[in-house]
């Protein structure tokens, strides 16, 4: 998940930009679904991604921000990223298996991106990217 200082770069050049989205997450998409329809079937809700949103879990994935790795075994371990002091410490592969871990997850639990997203983690995580950017020639 880590490169050469001038790819890694590039790589978190692509993804900053998406952190005036990511600092508003009503602006990443909103559920939709869970009413019932004229047969009275109750239809199970979703959550619905903006074109914004679809476009950085796009630049995660083509700049190698979602990579295979173990993440159900790892997810115990994200979750200590949670706490700002942690996070603030994160090295660029820790950040590779924060994303992987969530945009994966969000596979089996409908949601849990936005709620990454509400709770502030995923600006958070991008802001940590600046950082370590700010420190690369």
């Amino acid at each position: 998940m880590t490169g050469q200082p001038r790819e890694l770069a590039d790589r978190i050049d692509a993804i900053l930009p998406f952190l005036p989205l990511l600092d508003r997450p009503e602006a990443i998409g909103e559920w939709q679904g869970g009413q019932k329809d004229e047969h009275g079937v109750i239809h199970m809700p979703w959550f619905e991604f903006s074109q914004e949103m679809l476009a950085f879990l796009r630049a995660l994935g083509m700049n190698g921000w979602v990579a295979p790795f173990d993440w159900v075994q790892w997810q115990e371990e994200a979750a200590r990223y949670a706490d700002p002091a942690r996070l603030a410490q994160a090295d660029v592969e820790t950040i590779g298996k924060l994303f992987t871990t969530y945009v994966r997850g969000n596979r089996f639990v409908e949601g849990s991106l936005a709620g990454e997203a509400e709770r502030g983690q995923l600006a958070a995580i991008v802001r940590r990217l600046g950082e370590i950017r700010d420190t690369l020639t």
